[in-house]
């Protein structure tokens, strides 16, 4: 029974922090479009940026997986953190080719990426299909530590 209520918590939580994404991508999209109709500005060239990877049957979205280990992890991190780190989580998987998230996949730990959510955080997933994992995420001291962590337990 406990399994059953803490799975609906879970859902209810995931329904809030899916809107909240959509809500700060809608926030972004509106202003990147004012300042590219801003007088006085014009439009930066289109950058190719990094490399990510593609989905399987043409499709243009993943869908996002919160691990337990991750779930765990992000508790952790003040309010402004985890609204940084769930805004990063749903750009990549609605824009991974976003310049700001600095996309990359890790040498030697299989089907590794990760993205950048803020100057010092990255989250760490793996490739499921349409799915992105979200397993891991580390502030810049304790990044080294993680990799090595990951790459033993997915390579």
């Amino acid at each position: 029974m406990d399994q059953l209520r803490e799975q609906e918590v879970l859902e209810k939580e995931n329904e809030r922090l899916r809107t909240n994404v959509a809500t700060l991508y809608g926030r972004v999209a509106s202003l990147e479009q004012a300042v590219a109709e801003a007088p006085g500005t014009r439009a930066a060239a289109p950058s190719p940026g990094p490399a990510v990877p593609e989905l399987p049957g043409g499709e243009r979205t993943w869908v996002p997986v919160l691990a337990e280990e991750f779930l765990e992890i992000l508790q952790k991190y003040r309010e402004d953190d985890v609204q940084r780190i769930v805004q990063a989580m749903f750009l990549a998987c609605l824009n991974p080719s976003r310049p700001s998230l600095n996309f990359k996949k890790l040498a030697g730990a299989g089907e590794l990426w990760s993205v950048r959510a803020g100057p010092s955080l990255r989250l760490y997933f793996r490739r499921e299909g349409r799915r992105l994992r979200f397993v891991a995420l580390a502030d810049r001291e304790e990044q080294d530590e993680v990799i090595r962590s990951l790459r033993e337990r997915f390579a």
